[in-house]
């Protein structure tokens, strides 16, 4: 469903995400219907095409919820000067925005796109003035055309304004270079996302970004959801292999220039065992090594605290009506007697209460 007409009243506007509500007067009959949707900045007087459905809210009723849009300049003086003076432009209320429109017309858009120095023929208007009214004007326009431009790849509203948010006047052409940054950029957009929107902008399926970016995923993958900061090139080309659908053995010298790519960009590193060889990203690497050189420390520099733990846990078992098992107190005790103690165990095993018991001591 489309519908067609001129932006009446902005009634809600989230400047966080763009959740917007507004009044659309119809072109063909002057009804008002209420919008909604995730959208950038708009203003009263524009002309505006949205594409969408009815819903119904629980406690406002039935709106048009907007799925998609196009902008289209305001027309005729009345437009052009609730345009400006609906607050696009600061410090450019309803008396300058008629002089304005009245000076230069139908011009009044161009002038104030190429020409915004022209502003300083008017009464009241100077030079600085002018210039800065032309560059909010056209940092609101430029706005609405970058997420005007991401749409045109099938890319949600909602998804275009967080993009937009991280981009800002650069969206078009930092997408157009390499649409696979979105995933380490943009909050929420995964590998499936960046592809299918990298797909819909002409990027083939054998692209050296297409295969960078799925293994960067696969191995960031790996080390966030199953703690593998390595892994090995085997299974990691069965994995790359399996997210973008093709086998990796018939691209391998794509892949292993891929690979020294990301090594000499000091974003992998690779490391061999024997016959076996590993990649893993720079990143989860050195934050790996820091972790490990830390848990050293810690275990070699901190002293062995002397106390009577027998008594102290006694002591800690009476106060709270519990007995401990003996591989609790000798976990409770390697606490004491060692920098770096682990404790592990399942469910109901007892771990809460050696750091219960831990605690008790410590502050004996």
């Amino acid at each position: 469903m489309t519908l067609k007409g001129a932006i009446g009243n902005i009634v809600f506007f989230n400047a966080e995400n763009g959740y917007t509500v507004f009044q659309l007067i119809s072109d063909s009959d002057g009804g008002e219907t209420t919008c909604v949707g995730y959208l950038p900045q708009l203003n009263v007087g524009q002309q505006i095409e949205v594409s969408g459905k009815i819903v119904t809210h629980q406690r406002f009723g039935e709106q048009f919820s907007v799925e998609k849009f196009s902008l289209a300049a305001p027309t005729g003086s009345d437009g052009l000067v609730r345009y400006l003076a609906s607050g696009l432009i600061k410090g450019v209320g309803e008396a300058t925005a008629r002089l304005i429109v009245n000076s230069f017309g139908d011009d009044t858009l161009s002038v104030l796109e190429n020409s915004p120095e022209r502003l300083a023929e008017l009464r009241g208007i100077s030079l600085k003035k002018a210039r800065a009214i032309g560059e909010e004007f056209n940092e609101h326009r430029a706005m609405q055309e970058q997420i005007m431009f991401l749409q045109s790849y099938d890319i949600t509203l909602n998804t275009a304004i967080k993009i937009y948010r991280v981009y800002k006047d650069k969206t078009e052409s930092v997408l157009k270079s390499n649409p696979y940054r979105l995933i380490d950029d943009v909050d929420g957009i995964g590998f499936l996302s960046a592809d299918r929107i990298a797909g819909s902008m002409g990027i083939g399926k054998d692209s050296e970004f297409r295969l960078r970016a799925g293994i960067v995923y696969c191995l960031k993958d790996g080390a966030e959801k199953s703690g593998n900061t390595v892994i090995e090139e085997q299974t990691l080309k069965k994995s790359v292999g399996e997210l973008l659908g093709y086998d990796i053995s018939e691209r391998a010298e794509l892949y292993e220039e891929t690979v020294d790519n990301l090594i000499f960009d000091l974003m992998a590193r690779r490391f061999e065992d024997g016959e076996k060889a590993g990649l893993a990203l720079t990143r989860y690497y050195n934050i790996e090594k820091n972790i490990a050189g830390a848990l050293v420390r810690l275990d070699e520099e901190a002293p062995a605290i002397s106390a009577s733990f027998k008594t102290l846990i006694e002591d800690f078992q009476s106060a709270n009506g519990v007995k401990l098992h003996s591989n609790q107190r000798r976990a409770v005790e390697a606490a004491f007697e060692n920098g770096v103690t682990v404790i592990t165990g399942g469910p109901g095993t007892g771990k809460t209460t050696i750091v219960r018991c831990v605690s008790y001591i410590c502050d004996a």
